[in-house]
C-alpha cells in the first residue's frame, strides 16, 4: 500500500532530556563501594555521552591528595588519574557537584562515590552549621576542613600551612557534612577558598572552633563562626581611577595618616568610610599622572588601575541630582544640587521665587566638590529655575537641559521617634546600634531596658545588639591565635517602620528574638 506523508505531524525529535547522566556500572571501574582498590585511574563511565564542567571545582576528594588528579572525559568516560599512591587502608570519597553533564542539554549529575583501598568502608561521620560572625547569616560556600593532629605546627598555623585531609561545603543554609570518616580526632576550620588552594589566604573569611578538636562519629552538630581577621598592620589594599578623574584609595584601616600628592591638583571628597580616601584631579586627566603616597614617612609613587575608560573620550552630558523627597526637603536642610563629577561656579542663570513669583534673592556655596549648597533655609523661596548649561564639570562636561523645582521645608514635626523595650538584663557591656534601611548606622548607645530614638526620618530600621567582651565600644573580629570567636551581635527580625509625626513603640524580646508591634 502506498500513501503520502501526513504533512500535520511535524517532526519534534521526541521529549527533551531533563535526566542527568547515570553510572553504567558494568563499565566502572572501581565500583561504588568497592573495596581493596589499589590502581591509580579511576573510570566512570556513564549511559550517555558525558561533558566536564570546571571538575577542578566541581569534584571534592577526601581525603584530598597532595597532588590535584588530571582529569579527562572521552565519549561516555571520565578518566581520573591520580598522580601520587592512594593511601592504604583508606575509605575515598568523590563528592561530584555539576561537573559531569550530558552533552546536549547539559543536565547536571550530583552523586557521591565511595571506594576503599581496605577491607572495609569507613563510616563515621559529623556534621555542622556555620553562620557568619558579623551578619549572622548562613555562611555558605565555605570550605570545611579536617586535619590530623600535628604537633609540629602550631594551632593558628595549620589552615595557613597545610591543607585539609578531609573536606565538606556549606550549603545555602550554613550546613555542611561528613561521611565516611576513619575514626579519630580532628581539628577543625573552614576557609571561603576563592582561590581554590586549599590554604587560607589574605582577606580570606575563616572559621574555627575554639573548643578544640572533633572526634569522628560524635553526634553533636559543630557550630562555627565565620569572619575577616583584623589586619596587625595599616596597609594600602587598592588604587584605581575611575573616568572622568576620581582616585580612590582603599585600605585595611582608617587612612587618616595617608597623605596623597600628585602632579595634577588634588580635590578631596568626603568617601563616607574612614578606610578610603577619594579625590577628584582639578583638571582631565593625562596618561603619565604619578601619585605619591605618604604614610607616616614612607613615601611611595603609585599608578592606579584605570575603570571605566572609554575608547573615545567626547565632550558630554552631565548628571545632576536634588535632594528633594516628593518636593520636600528634611527640616533644617538647604537645596542641594548634586552633580556626577566635580563642578566649577554657576556660569549662566539661576533664580528663586516665592509662592507669589517673586525673586527671592539666594546665594550658594560649593563645599564638596560635586554639591552646590543654596541658601534656602529660613527664606520664602519655593521655586527654583536654572539655566541648562549653567553648571560645567571641571573637566568641561555640562547639564544640557533647564532644571525647574518647586519645593518647601517640612517643619520639625515631620520627625518620628522611637522608643524600645527590652526583656533582658545583661552582665557584659553591650552596645545598640540603630541602622537604616541601608544598613548605615545611625546612631549607637549603651544598653538599657529602655531605649529612645528621637527625630528619625521616617522609614524603616533595625538595631543590633553587641555583646562588647573586651570593653572596647565597638564590634571585635575573631582571632585563631587567641582562639577567640567574633563577639556576638543579636539582630532584631523585623524591620521598625518609623512614620512622620508619630511616635513609635515596641517590645523586643530576646529569648524569642522577634520584634513585637
Amino acid at each position: 500500500m502506498i500513501a503520502c506523508a501526513q504533512s500535520n505531524a511535524p517532526l519534534t525529535g521526541g521529549p527533551k532530556d531533563t535526566t542527568a547522566p547515570r553510572i553504567d556500572s558494568a563499565k566502572t571501574n572501581p565500583l561504588n563501594g568497592a573495596l581493596n582498590f589499589s590502581g591509580t585511574e579511576m573510570v566512570l563511565a556513564f549511559d550517555e555521552y558525558i561533558t566536564l564542567n570546571k571538575p577542578i571545582d566541581n569534584i571534592i576528594i577526601t581525603p584530598q591528595p597532595n597532588t590535584p588528579p588530571i582529569y579527562r572525559s572521552k565519549n561516555k568516560k571520565v578518566f581520573i588519574e591520580f598522580k601520587e599512591d592512594l593511601l592504604e587502608n583508606t575509605t575515598y570519597t568523590l563528592n561530584i557537584n555539576g561537573a559531569i553533564q550530558d552533552f546536549t542539554e547539559k543536565n547536571d549529575s550530583v552523586f557521591q562515590y565511595v571506594f576503599s583501598t581496605g577491607d572495609f568502608i569507613d563510616s563515621l561521620s559529623l556534621h555542622g552549621h556555620i553562620v557568619n560572625g558579623f551578619t549572622n547569616l548562613p555562611s555558605e560556600g565555605l570550605l570545611v576542613g579536617l586535619y590530623p593532629p600535628k604537633d609540629t605546627i602550631s594551632y593558628d598555623s595549620i589552615i595557613y600551612k597545610t591543607k585539609p585531609t578531609y573536606i565538606a561545603q556549606t550549603d545555602a543554609s550554613g550546613h555542611f557534612n561528613f561521611n565516611y570518616l576513619k575514626g579519630g580526632s580532628y581539628d577543625i576550620f573552614a576557609i571561603n577558598d576563592k582561590n581554590r588552594n586549599l590554604i587560607a589566604d589574605e582577606n580570606e573569611e575563616i572559621a574555627f572552633l575554639p573548643s578544640g578538636r572533633v572526634y569522628a562519629g560524635d553526634s553533636v552538630e559543630i557550630d562555627m563562626k565565620s569572619f575577616l581577621t583584623a589586619d596587625n598592620e595599616c596597609e594600602l589594599k587598592e588604587v584605581y581611577f575611575n573616568y572622568p578623574g576620581s582616585i580612590t584609595f582603599s585600605g585595611s584601616c582608617p587612612l587618616e595618616n595617608f597623605k596623597v600628592r600628585s602632579d595634577i591638583d588634588l580635590v578631596p571628597e568626603d568617601s563616607g568610610s574612614e578606610d578610603s580616601l577619594i579625590f577628584w584631579l582639578a583638571k582631565s586627566p593625562t596618561s603619565g599622572m604619578k601619585f605619591i603616597l605618604d604614610n607616616n614617612g614612607e613615601v611611595d609613587t603609585l599608578k592606579p588601575f584605570y575603570e571605566g575608560v572609554p575608547d573615545k573620550i567626547e565632550m558630554g552630558k552631565m548628571q545632576l541630582t536634588n535632594n528633594l523627597n516628593k518636593g520636600m526637603l528634611l527640616p533644617g536642610e538647604n537645596l542641594k544640587i548634586t552633580a556626577s563629577e566635580p563642578i566649577n561656579p554657576i556660569e549662566g542663570a539661576y533664580y528663586f521665587l516665592d509662592v507669589d513669583s517673586n525673586e527671592v534673592v539666594i546665594e550658594y556655596e560649593i563645599i564638596e566638590p560635586r554639591t552646590i549648597t543654596f541658601k534656602t533655609l529660613n527664606t520664602t523661596a519655593s521655586i527654583f529655575h536654572l539655566d541648562s548649561g549653567a553648571v560645567k564639570s571641571y573637566y568641561g562636561n555640562y547639564s544640557d537641559a533647564d532644571i525647574n523645582l518647586s519645593f518647601e521645608n517640612n517643619d520639625s514635626s515631620y520627625f518620628g521617634n522611637l522608643k524600645v523595650n527590652m526583656d533582658t538584663v545583661f552582665t557584659q557591656s553591650v552596645i545598640v546600634q540603630l541602622m537604616n534601611s541601608s544598613k548605615e548606622i545611625i546612631t549607637q548607645v549603651p544598653y538599657a531596658n529602655t531605649l529612645y530614638f528621637n527625630d528619625l526620618i521616617p522609614g524603616d530600621y533595625s538595631l543590633v545588639l553587641i555583646i562588647d567582651e573586651n570593653n572596647d565600644g565597638e564590634w571585635t573580629t575573631g582571632s585563631i591565635s587567641e582562639k577567640r570567636e567574633p563577639e556576638q551581635q543579636i539582630y532584631s527580625v523585623k524591620p521598625m517602620t518609623v512614620k512622620s509625626k508619630w511616635d513609635k513603640e515596641i517590645d523586643w524580646y530576646l529569648k524569642a528574638n522577634p520584634v513585637e508591634e
